[in-house]
């Protein structure tokens, strides 16, 4: 059987790879072997299969980067922006974000830069701060100003609802004017209605001034 495999990656312009390709190959069976090759490039190559050192097969791939790594301009991959290598080896631990206040601006496998205006951000940031408390202390205030004035409303409002019942309760148990009134015998006696002033001048009416005494004449009468 063949002792070894060996590959090289060439661009579309002939030229090898900088980097040799890395090539995981096991036997299957009658002959057939399963290989996997990680190449150091992205894009349109050509493969080219060396065994024991004679020239196998040849064919052109499409190499791309794994799904957690982006294309670089160097046609290498690594980790898009703002996404930093784990370990310092991207391609084999993957990527994490940046920590908070740091960042980096374009892809690569370089590590996130602090950033240069967190304390600009904080002074700005901590003047909006005390300008939103002192407007929502003002906003408090005029609430509880509002508050205080509506409370004040609904207690006159109440006061003068139990001065109406009260004057009502009184209405029902005093008289507030005199009362007039005439004995149901004397007006069957004129045979008519009269006016007051033709009732007083006769002398059929009878003025109650209590409640007292509309009582009795009710009673009498």
């Amino acid at each position: 059987g063949p002792k070894a495999f060996h590959v090289e990656l060439h661009d579309g312009e002939g030229l090898r790879a900088a980097r040799p390709a890395e090539m995981l190959y096991a036997y299957v069976s009658l002959g057939r072997y399963k290989a996997t090759v990680a190449s150091p490039l992205v894009g349109d190559l050509d493969l080219l299969l060396y065994v024991d050192g004679a020239l196998v097969d040849s064919r052109h791939v499409v190499a791309r980067c794994p799904p957690y790594l982006v294309p670089l301009p160097d046609r290498s991959c690594g980790c898009d922006t703002n996404l930093e290598p784990v370990g310092g080896l991207a391609e084999s631990q993957g990527c994490r974000p940046c920590y908070m206040g740091y960042h980096k601006g374009a892809p690569g496998n370089g590590s996130c830069q602090p950033d240069t205006w967190p304390i600009i951000v904080s002074s700005v940031g901590g003047a909006l701060g005390l300008v939103m408390i002192l407007v929502l202390v003002v906003f408090a205030r005029r609430i509880y100003q509002r508050h205080l004035l509506a409370m004040a409303a609904a207690e006159r409002e109440g006061a003068e609802k139990r001065r109406r019942i009260q004057e009502a309760v009184k209405g029902v148990t005093s008289l507030k004017f005199p009362l007039s009134v005439m004995p149901l015998s004397k007006l069957r006696e004129q045979g008519r209605l009269m006016a007051y002033e033709e009732a007083r001048d006769a002398g059929v009416l009878r003025c109650c001034d209590t409640m007292e005494a509309a009582v009795s004449f009710a009673a009498d009468h």
